[in-house]
C-alpha cells in the first residue's frame, strides 16, 4: 500500500505511518521520567516542577539520540531547553507537555504559532533554514504521566490554529494513543473500543525532490 498526502490526513494513516516514531517517544519518555524522579530523590531541595519537566525532556532526549539510526523515525536538531521534535517525513511531530486537558498554547513564539497554524515546520537535523510551506501537516503529542508513574498519557493531534490560556484549543482532532504491552500503538476510540493498528505503511513517494532522511 503506497501512502499519499491525503492519506496522511487521516488520523488512522497517521497513526500507522507514526507507529514507530510513537513507540520510541514513549520508550523514551519513561526513561526521562525516572531519571528525573531519580534525581530527585537523592536530593534534599523542593521539588520544581519545571526542572522535573526538564530532566524528563532531557533523559528522553538522550535516549532517543542513543539509539541507531532508523528509517521510519528521526530525532530533530537539539531545540533550547531541550525540546524534542521527531519526524518521519513528510510529518513533523513536537513533544510537549499537556497543559490541562490538552496540548499547551503556542506562546509568544512566532515559530510556534506558525507552526500551530500550519504555516511552517520547524528545521530538520539536515537543514540549515527553515522551511516555509509545509510538505505536510504538522503534529503535537503531549504527555501527561499519573502521580504513582504507573501510566504515561499520550496524545496526538493536529492544530490548526492558536489560541491562549484558557481559550478554546484549535485542533482538527487529538486522539489518546494507547502503547501496549506488545508496544504496538493504538487509538482509543471515541465509541469506547480500541482501534488496532496494523503494520506500519511504506514511505511516501512524495515526487518533490524533498530529501527524505
Amino acid at each position: 500500500m503506497k501512502t499519499t498526502p491525503r492519506e496522511l490526513r487521516d488520523p488512522d494513516h497517521v497513526l500507522q505511518y507514526l507507529s514507530s516514531l510513537l513507540r520510541v517517544v514513549h520508550a523514551g519518555l519513561d526513561s526521562g521520567i525516572s531519571l528525573a524522579d531519580q534525581w530527585f530523590g537523592s536530593m534534599k531541595y523542593e521539588y520544581d516542577s519545571m526542572l522535573w519537566c526538564f530532566i524528563v525532556r532531557y533523559g528522553a532526549d538522550c535516549y532517543m539520540r542513543d539509539l541507531p539510526p532508523a528509517d521510519d523515525w528521526e530525532i530533530g536538531r537539539e531545540l533550547p531547553m531541550r525540546g524534542i521534535q521527531v519526524y518521519r517525513l513528510p510529518l513533523v511531530v513536537r513533544v510537549l507537555k499537556a497543559q490541562g486537558d490538552g496540548p499547551p498554547p503556542p506562546g509568544p513564539s512566532h515559530r510556534r504559532q506558525a507552526y500551530y497554524s500550519q504555516q511552517w515546520q520547524l528545521p530538520g537535523p539536515w537543514e540549515t533554514v527553515e522551511v516555509l510551506m509545509p510538505e505536510g501537516p504538522n503534529h503535537i503529542l503531549d504527555w501527561s504521566v499519573n502521580a504513582d508513574r504507573t501510566k504515561i498519557a499520550l496524545h496526538l493531534s493536529r492544530p490548526n490554529g492558536v489560541w491562549r490560556r484558557r481559550e478554546d484549543q484549535k485542533l482538527d482532532w487529538r486522539r489518546e494513543v494507547i502503547v501496549g504491552a506488545d508496544d504496538t500503538p493504538r487509538f482509543i476510540g471515541t465509541e469506547e473500543r480500541d482501534i488496532e493498528i496494523g503494520a506500519v505503511i511504506e514511505e511516501t513517494e512524495l515526487g518533490t525532490g524533498s530529501e527524505a532522511t
